[in-house]
């Protein structure tokens, strides 16, 4: 530093007064440069340090509660730990109960077979008693002969009462052999469950609650359950009972030490016995197979709860014993086990991602997918194709089998389904469908063309869906989307029947939708204008046009043009009566013109041979502007629906001058016509210009 202090006064000294007055700012400004960043180094670990001091106080509270947590959970530990001793020593004392009952168990037998020998001699006594009531009037007796018979007869009922009592107590605390009486027993228990009377209901309930946790209980149920003998009511009962039986006791419960060390002990709260769990899994899949319908899905339930807890680890035989199955041949017995499968994996759905879900699923292919394939190729591929084509053209049942005509009967329910099935080969197995198409395509045509417009055709019946024209239509679709199909509908004289004698039948306003359009329009304009009439006859038609009309442009817009101006005369001529006409017409148009849509924007392509300007002109318009706008109500909404839906094709001057009408049509008395105007304006008013500016 002295050294440093020589060097600058030397320099100094050496300067002119110039000089050294540079000299000094300079050495001036760089002490004020050093002043100030040690100034702002002192601030930045003056706030260092005030950051630390909080962070330990801050660590300091964290501690404390954390303190305070270690000291509560400590708490709860010892309270866990003290109802686990508690638990422990109830265990223990009801084990020593078990060991005096077992006395008791002695005494009741030794008890039974006194009142046995007393039971024995009571016919003998009555006999006696009815011979002196005979010799004797009973009306002579004193007071005292009469109290003594009184007592008799209260003695002999008492000992009725005790021999009910101790047999029940002899059931509940010995173990339940597998005896005709035993099962005797345990149906009349069963019979009582199902009383409407809750004195006798509720006391079998208990009683048979009371005894589920003996040795060979679920056994006696499920050969309960297998004797053809009893009755089937009581048979069903029994099944429903050992599905509740192993749903409420099958999952071991362990103790909270137990839990958390991951290990099960003797203290293992397990309320059934190993040798019992070992043979309902040796018996219950056999038995399930062959019982009734509704004996098998309570017992096919229980296999499901059983491998929800032992499969595959405790249970690895389960798969091959159902795979084996297969081989059968019984439809029953292989609808069992593919229920059975079903419920068994369809957890894979929804279980969380994990190695142990991984290896268990891969333990199941393994061992199932060859064998479901192998059936699969037996029974659908060789045999379902001619059962499925049989059904849909034979219509020879009997006529209790068909419904009403608002209602689907059987045949029409199996003839929806199966042309949802087939449209499903045609996606998902060209290869091996493809041989049986073409028989399949001439059944399904004969069905459309045979079809009527009952609304059966179209019913939900109950949680089911059977829309039979709907699928068959989309079956059409389906394949003639594909390419090695579409020579099928290459002639024009196919093409001209399809049209004449499928699309326009179901694209017709029916007597139905007239229905909901007038009773229900919320549920017309949600099916209609919010696209949710996925599966009406109009939608599947219009899929169908959609398709062909991708293929076959120049050809179906020929065949749809003559039909279209017929549709359009009929109604010009007789408006009141021929208005549905039009209005398939219109809804043909849209039909065929449409290429590409969007919600925002509406239809975006359409085809070049339909000139949509003119026909919007001449049929379209005309509709608008008639002075009354409640006339054609179902016309009026095709109307606005028309302007709505092509209002990216359409001329900009004539969307903007349909906007007056759009909004005279906002006083309509109907609801879809007002709804569908509003709607209108609102896509409208919300349409950009070439330089993004609203029209």
């Amino acid at each position: 530093m002295i050294e440093s202090s020589e060097k600058i006064q030397n320099i100094y000294e050496e300067l002119d007064n110039a000089d050294r007055i540079n000299y000094l700012i300079k050495q001036f400004a760089e002490l004020k440069e050093k002043i100030c960043k040690q100034k702002k180094d002192r601030y930045y670990w003056k706030s260092h340090f005030s950051t630390l001091l909080t962070n330990i106080w801050a660590g300091q509270i964290k501690y404390l509660e954390l303190h305070k947590k270690e000291i509560d959970l400590r708490n709860r530990i010892s309270e866990v730990t003290n109802m686990v001793k508690l638990r422990q020593q109830k265990l223990k004392d009801l084990s020593t109960k078990r060991m005096s009952n077992r006395n008791l168990n002695r005494e009741i037998r030794e008890f039974r077979e006194e009142y046995q020998e007393m039971y024995n001699e009571m016919p003998i006594l009555a006999k006696k008693l009815e011979n002196l009531e005979t010799l004797c009037d009973l009306n002579k007796l004193s007071s005292e002969e009469a109290e003594e018979i009184s007592k008799i007869n209260l003695v002999l009922s008492s000992i009725t009462k005790t021999n009910t009592k101790c047999t029940t107590e002899f059931l509940r605390q010995a173990g339940m052999e597998l005896t005709d009486d035993n099962l005797l027993t345990l149906s009349e228990y069963l019979k009582h469950t199902l009383s409407p009377d809750v004195n006798v209901r509720r006391p079998a309930e208990k009683f048979l609650k009371s005894v589920e946790v003996n040795q060979n209980y679920p056994l006696l149920l499920l050969h309960l359950v297998d004797k053809s003998e009893i009755n089937i009511t009581i048979r069903i009962a029994g099944a429903v009972a050992f599905k509740n039986y192993v749903k409420r006791n099958w999952k071991v419960l362990f103790t909270i030490l137990q839990y958390y060390n991951y290990t099960q002990g003797e203290d293992s709260v397990d309320r059934i016995h190993a040798q019992d769990r070992d043979a309902i899994k040796k018996l219950i899949v056999n038995l399930m197979l062959h019982s009734p319908d509704s004996i098998q899905k309570q017992l096919s339930d229980a296999v499901s709860i059983v491998g929800k807890y032992d499969f595959p680890n405790k249970w690895p035989e389960l798969i091959d014993q159902m795979v084996e199955k297969f081989n059968t041949g019984d439809f029953h017995v292989i609808n069992g086990v593919l229920h059975t499968a079903h419920s068994l994996f369809k957890r894979y759905r929804y279980e969380f991602k994990s190695q142990s879900l991984w290896t268990e699923i891969k333990y199941v292919l393994d061992r199932f997918s060859k064998p479901l394939t192998d059936l699969f190729v037996l029974w659908f591929i060789n045999c379902s194709f001619k059962f499925l084509n049989f059904v849909l053209g034979y219509n020879e049942f009997n006529a209790d089998m068909h419904a009403d005509e608002e209602e689907p009967g059987v045949i029409e329910q199996l003839k929806s389904q199966v042309c949802d099935n087939i449209g499903l080969y045609a996606q998902k197995y060209d290869e091996e469908f493809q041989p049986y198409l073409p028989e399949f395509v001439t059944a399904v045509w004969n069905l459309l063309t045979s079809t009527g417009q009952q609304p059966k055709y179209d019913a939900v019946c109950k949680f089911n869906m059977f829309y039979l024209v709907s699928n068959a239509l989309q079956f059409l679709a389906t394949v003639a989307d594909r390419a090695q199909y579409r020579n099928l509908f290459e002639d024009p004289t196919t093409l001209s029947n399809i049209c004449e004698k499928v699309i326009i039948p179901n694209m017709e306003f029916r007597e139905t939708d007239n229905e909901l359009f007038e009773d229900n329009p919320e549920e017309y304009i949600r099916r209609d204008i919010e696209g949710s009439d996925v599966d009406t006859r109009r939608r599947a038609a219009c899929d169908l046009v959609k398709v062909l009309s991708k293929y076959f442009e120049a050809k179906i817009m020929e065949i749809f043009g003559a039909y279209i101006q017929v549709m359009l005369q009929n109604y010009a001529e007789k408006p009141a009566e021929n208005w549905r006409s039009k209005d398939a017409a219109i809804y043909l148009v849209t039909s065929s013109a449409s290429k590409a849509q969007t919600q925002k924007h509406g239809v975006t392509q359409s085809s070049e041979l339909v000139s949509l300007p003119q026909f919007a002109m001449q049929h379209i318009e005309p509709e608008l502007v008639k002075s009354n706008v409640n006339e054609f109500p179902v016309l009026k909404a095709d109307a606005i629906k028309f302007i709505m839906t092509f209002r990216s094709i359409l001329p900009k001057e004539m969307i903007i001058g349909s906007l007056p009408q759009l909004i005279r049509h906002l006083s309509a008395s109907n609801i879809v016509v007002h709804t569908y105007a509003a709607c209108a304006i609102e896509k409208i008013l919300a349409m950009k210009g070439p330089d993004n500016t609203p029209l």
